[in-house]
């Protein structure tokens, strides 16, 4: 039986407390992403984490505000929100961005 990861389970850490497994820390692992929001794989690696009060200030859904210990992972095209005041997982589709270096198109950086 799989068991579900929820909101109120995640810690300010990024650390999934789950029954069967304990304490699972979410960055660099793959986490499932929902069919309705993916654009590549079942599963993308949790690349960072971050204070979610950085980028929102409330809840979408409530409209509580977001204290610090509130976080959002982001993921390769997506991002997680575990709103605990909610206790829902939100899902944010994420444009991505292309890192260019100019050491990529094979010359030295020029100034």
């Amino acid at each position: 039986m799989i068991e579900m990861m929820t909101a109120k389970k995640i810690d300010q850490n990024g650390i999934w407390h789950s029954e069967r497994r304990g304490k699972v820390p979410l960055l660099e692992n793959y986490i499932p992403v929902p069919a309705d929001v993916r654009t590549r794989d079942d599963s993308e690696p949790c690349l960072f984490i971050a204070q979610v009060n950085r980028y929102l200030s409330d809840c979408p859904v409530c409209d509580e505000p977001f204290d610090n210990n509130t976080i959002i992972l982001r993921l390769q095209t997506v991002a997680l929100l575990p709103a605990k005041c909610c206790d829902l997982m939100m899902w944010f589709i994420m444009d991505v961005m292309p890192i260019f270096h100019p050491m990529d198109e094979g010359g030295a950086d020029e100034r």
